[in-house]
């Protein structure tokens, strides 16, 4: 059974039990039912496995599976809907998780919006304002340092992997790998030392800006790489694939 855009000519409000029933014919006729659509109200009706996405190339139709249920949006070049907000000390921690998440779990942060507040207590005390929403999860992610400091029963406070800030994380775990990282970012061994050296005489939220400038690389390429070499400590690789999990959690109510 084709149908093509099934959605032409029918109220937003019809587009999912029409799905609903098409299905059921299908079943009850033991045939399978092809649908061509942009119908954003459809596609939440079919099970992820079940899309293709297909995009017109120079050589023809290329037919893709989506790997991540964000995907779909994304191919459709539409913003995935918004499921979670994390609420971090400031835009070092929102740049360390936006990296880390990028890595580990990109379907979770296309659909999460990451806000730096201003400390520790303010993104605790933002969390526990907001307890009530249930339409997005609400988490608060407060830097390694606090561990032990701050508790939270529902599980929405929760500490970023490893035992100092993420500025120091990061630059602590590349001192050593400096000819991977340079390497990542296409730089010399040298180069990437003599920036490392006078990273030492700056604040600590300088480092990773003042790194990128004059590498002559953006911050967010940085973090990534500098990431990357933090990520192969097999402990680190442990307590960040835990943070993940529990983020998630508290999130979206995954585990």
């Amino acid at each position: 059974m084709l149908i093509d855009e099934p959605e032409r000519g029918l109220a937003a409000r019809g587009q999912g039990p029409l799905v609903a029933e098409l299905a059921r014919l299908a079943l009850a006729n033991d045939v399978q039912a092809v649908l061509a659509t942009n119908s954003r109200d459809i596609l939440a009706r079919v099970p992820p496995e079940l899309i293709r996405v297909l995009t017109l190339t120079a050589s023809g139709i290329r037919v893709v599976k989506p790997e991540r249920d964000d995907q779909v949006a994304l191919y459709r070049n539409e913003r995935p809907e918004l499921r979670g907000i994390v609420f971090v000390e400031d835009d070092e921690a929102a740049g360390f998780i936006d990296a880390l998440l990028a890595i580990l779990a990109p379907g979770l942060i296309a659909t999460s919006e990451i806000v730096a507040v201003g400390g520790a207590t303010a993104a605790a005390r933002i969390v526990k304002d907001l307890s009530r929403i249930r339409r997005v999860g609400i988490a608060a992610v407060l830097d390694a340092d606090q561990q032990g400091k701050t508790t939270s029963s529902d599980g929405r406070t929760l500490c970023l992997p490893g035992l100092a800030g993420p500025e120091s994380e990061l630059l602590s775990a590349c001192v050593d790998r400096v000819d991977e990282l340079s390497t990542l970012l296409g730089k010399s061994q040298a180069e990437v030392e003599m920036v490392f050296d006078q990273i030492r005489f700056l604040p600590h939220n300088k480092w990773i800006p003042f790194a990128a400038d004059s590498l002559a690389v953006p911050q967010h390429v940085l973090r990534r790489a500098m990431l990357c070499s933090w990520l192969a400590d097999p402990v680190k690789r442990a307590e960040a694939d835990d943070f993940v999990v529990r983020l998630q959690t508290a999130l979206l109510g995954e585990r």
